[in-house]
């Protein structure tokens, strides 16, 4: 028995030798619209893997508000994976603040360091009104539902970010939530996961409140419209055993101006999707080619409002000297504090016909920036590709011309000869039929025993893979999750994935037998990392990344997603 915990204790050790420390700070507030003397929430939340210690916490600078309370709560899991123990604790500092004046008043950044890691949560600004915020509930309402929006007077196509929020004096369980019927308005639903349990203080009454939904709405018409009444169902708890009363509660519709797209400087043929502040880039990969070999023009505009709507400038459809091919269009989304980004891609395959330089003339790309109140333009610069001979010989059965023709006129070979000994066709000889069965059997056997050789190796690799992805999670580390995801991509369709970027990656992957779902879930995880690496913790959830990469990762090495 002494001798089983002794070895239960050296696997122990080395596994919480092995774990790394990584440390992120977030901060959440439950309203960033509040009226003077109205109170609400601030959590800055530190979370740490692998069982190190907070060498440096700086907490936020809150002085423009007067602190009511202030709290602080922890907690600590433990997981096991990759051969390695993995402790995650999370500090929770919670303040509840009260707005003093009105303006526009900031909660300073907070940052946390351990070891020589160092996380920083940027600040968050809150607007401070002299009038409430909302109708002040009188004292037979303990309950009510609060309905939100961002801004009361948009553009056309402009974002405006909806809020719903319960407020009860007492815990409550939200059981439905009905939304109404949002006509005139392009809605893009921000996943607000879990109702998290916040407080506020609104007409001096104290509540604890939740957030149900959040969603960015973008208004199709202009003129006067409305967000109609929410309903929510939502019991009281009295204590883990007990339900109390079942309430419906009901929002005020909430009005909202949406004016026209101004006349003045408006560009001919104006694209009213085309809205927020977006950049134009072309690409032409690659740059060196000969007559034959297509090269890709990807033309990408990317930036800050409604990727769905978003119109492409009028792509090139002829090009001297060359041969195009029909796009292919992608477009992505994700969400940043509450704003909507994206990007709209147009990929188009471009074959030179003869030697010399292709040239990609400028493009123009115009939108309308709603902050600015103007119209904007982004152009592109003219791109040069230089074009060789085809190589000596070319590719084997074809020319710059076309394909090569042997022949108009191609007839069957006769050679008159008859088998030796006149023993008849093949077919008809025994012998050969028992040959062909002999090599059928054997070659059945070697590939059998080739398998049988190979799963090992196949089998070592992916529990290394395994072990670096659960390593990478412990360590927070997006980059190595990717290139774990790179490397199950190349053991299943050839190491060059490596070498290719996100516009050419879905297409190779298709060409290579993988499902249309797969690759566009692959694609779609490199474009995620990628904005998460630049975007701050806040504003992307990496937790839901990290499980989509291991999702890949299983689908990939032969499970189940």
């Amino acid at each position: 028995m002494i001798g089983r915990a002794l070895f239960l204790l050296a696997l122990w050790a080395p596994a919480t030798a092995q774990a790394a420390d990584a440390v992120d700070i977030s901060m959440q507030v439950n309203a960033q619209q509040v009226a003077v003397d109205e109170t609400f929430q601030l959590d800055v939340i530190v979370t740490v893997r692998g069982g190190g210690q907070v060498d440096t916490l700086n907490l936020p600078d809150v002085s423009d508000f007067s602190v009511e309370r202030q709290s602080k709560s922890q907690q600590q899991q433990m997981s096991f994976g990759g051969g390695q123990r993995n402790v995650t604790a999370t500090t929770t500092y919670t303040f509840l603040l009260t707005a003093t004046s009105a303006g526009r008043h900031k909660i300073g950044a907070a940052s946390a360091k351990v070891g020589t890691q160092v996380s920083t949560a940027p600040p968050i600004v809150i607007e401070v009104s002299r009038a409430p915020a909302r109708k002040t509930p009188g004292k037979n309402a303990p309950y009510f539902l609060d309905v939100q929006l961002s801004k009361d007077h948009v553009v056309v196509g402009e974002q405006v970010t909806m809020t719903v929020d319960v407020y009860a004096e007492r815990p409550v369980e939200v059981q439905k939530i009905d939304l109404p019927k949002l006509d005139g308005f392009w809605v893009e639903k921000f996943d607000t996961g879990r109702a998290r349990l916040t407080e506020r203080t609104v007409g001096n009454k104290r509540f604890y409140s939740y957030t149900l939904h959040k969603a960015a709405l973008f208004a199709l018409r202009d003129g006067r419209a409305e967000v109609g009444e929410v309903r929510a169902t939502v019991q009281v708890t009295d204590g883990f055993w007990r339900r109390g009363k079942t309430y419906v509660l009901r929002s005020d519709p909430v009005p909202l101006e949406v004016d026209a797209l101004p006349a003045k400087n408006k560009p001919l043929d104006f694209n009213a999707g085309n809205i927020g502040m977006w950049r134009l880039d072309a690409q032409v990969s690659p740059r060196r080619t000969h007559v034959g070999q297509a090269v890709t023009l990807t033309i990408r505009v990317r930036g800050r409002g409604n990727p769905a709507r978003v119109e492409l400038p009028e792509l090139p459809t002829t090009l001297e000297g060359a041969r195009l091919f029909p796009p292919t269009q992608t477009e992505s989304k994700n969400v940043q504090n509450d704003t909507l980004f994206g990007e709209k891609v147009a990929e188009i395959l471009v074959q030179p016909v003869r030697a010399g330089r292709l040239i990609v003339p400028p493009l123009e790309f115009h939108y309308y920036n709603p902050n600015a109140q103007t119209y904007e333009v982004d152009r592109t610069a003219r791109i040069i590709v230089d074009v060789a001979e085809a190589p000596a010989g070319g590719t084997a059965g074809t020319t710059a011309a076309g394909p090569r023709v042997l022949t108009q006129n191609p007839r069957p070979v006769h050679t008159g000869l008859t088998p030796a000994g006149g023993q008849g066709p093949l077919y008809r000889r025994n012998d050969i039929w028992l040959g062909l069965f002999a090599l059928t059997g054997l070659a059945v056997a070697l590939h059998i025993w080739l398998r049988r050789r190979a799963r090992p190796r196949r089998d070592k690799a992916e529990r290394s893979r395994r072990q670096r992805f659960d390593a990478a999670y412990a360590q927070k580390d997006l980059r190595e999750v990717r290139a774990v995801v790179l490397d199950a991509l190349g053991a299943a369709y050839g190491g060059s994935v490596a070498a290719l970027d996100e516009a050419r990656l879905g297409p190779f992957l298709r060409d290579a037998g993988c499902a249309d779902d797969l690759a566009d879930r692959v694609v779609g995880f490199f474009q995620k990392v990628e904005a998460a690496r630049y975007a701050p913790p806040s504003g992307t959830d990496r937790r839901a990344l990290f499980e989509e990469g291991g999702a890949l990762l299983t689908a990939l090495d032969g499970g189940a997603p």
